[in-house]
């Protein structure tokens, strides 16, 4: 790792130990550990570890402005990611809402079939549309699926440099269920 530079793997890894308050050591999942329970991920993982990950975007609230763009008003999109194992590995992302930097609603739900839940990661990351160049990153927010807590809740975003840039935050509804 290289924490001169800030990246989506370094976000990954901040997010990884949010679980134990960024200190500390965080023990390995017992599927990892247990010899008996000891699996292959690159192969067919059983069925008993399986769930659904439900993410439905809501909304997002007082979004920084984009600082590389002589705007004041943000186009938000919001990427979802999960990274993991590689058949849990996936993306989804929501539409772009012109000049929404204030409150842009979503209301978008998005399903994640995931294998082992407990290697997996989820990361919000809001960008702002350009079409003529790169989407600047407005913010972004990393934690393990062990650690989601079900139901409605405010994200609080974070900068690219993992600081904290409140009062923005992500509105979503989170849902964990066997399929």
């Amino acid at each position: 790792m290289n924490y001169q530079t800030k990246c989506d793997q370094m976000d990954l890894n901040l997010g990884k130990f949010r679980q134990n308050g960024g200190c500390g050591y965080v023990l390995k999942p017992e599927v990892l550990r247990k010899d008996y329970l000891k699996i292959d991920t690159s192969g067919k993982i059983p069925a008993k570890y399986r769930k659904n990950l439900t993410v439905r975007v809501i909304s997002t609230f007082q979004l920084p402005s984009p600082s590389e763009k002589g705007t004041s008003c943000a186009d938000p999109y919001v990427k979802v990611q999960i990274c993991g194992i590689p058949a849990d590995c996936a993306e989804q992302r929501t539409e772009w809402k012109k000049n929404s930097a204030f409150h842009a609603v979503w209301n978008m739900a998005m399903t994640f079939p995931l294998s082992l839940p407990e290697l997996a990661m989820l990361r919000f990351e809001v960008k702002d549309h350009d079409s003529m160049s790169g989407s600047d990153m407005l913010g972004q927010f990393a934690l393990p699926i062990d650690s989601l807590q079900q139901g409605y809740r405010h994200v609080r975003l974070l900068d690219k440099g993992g600081g904290d840039i409140s009062p923005a935050s992500l509105f979503v509804y989170i849902s964990l269920q066997a399929p």
